[in-house]
């Protein structure tokens, strides 16, 4: 189960920007731990998430294009699909984006 956590850890500095903590629990038992390998995927999906922050991308629509957009991609361009080399190339043209 996904709570989310206090946002504690405001950051002053220019260009640095704050992610509220996700805590992983297991709901009725005592000993609550977080699955093996939660902290990793959970860092993982915060740099992301602030990549997407730093170069104004909504991380929502971001996600969700290139959840699709990378089935089809080339491997050898991997790199296309970036959050500000996506917001170059697809930006735009992301289903989302052109609802208005």
């Amino acid at each position: 189960m996904f709570e989310p956590g206090r946002d504690e850890g405001k950051s002053a500095e220019p260009g640095h920007s704050s992610i509220d903590s996700v805590v992983l629990t297991q709901p009725g038992r005592a000993d609550s731990k977080p699955p093996k390998g939660a902290g990793r995927n959970t860092a993982m999906l915060a740099s992301i998430l602030a990549t997407c922050v730093l170069h104004d991308v909504n991380p929502l629509e971001y996600l969700a294009d290139v959840l699709i957009r990378v089935q089809d991609h080339p491997s050898a361009a991997i790199g296309d699909l970036v959050p500000h080399r996506w917001k170059q190339l697809f930006g735009q043209a992301a289903p989302e984006a052109d609802a208005s």
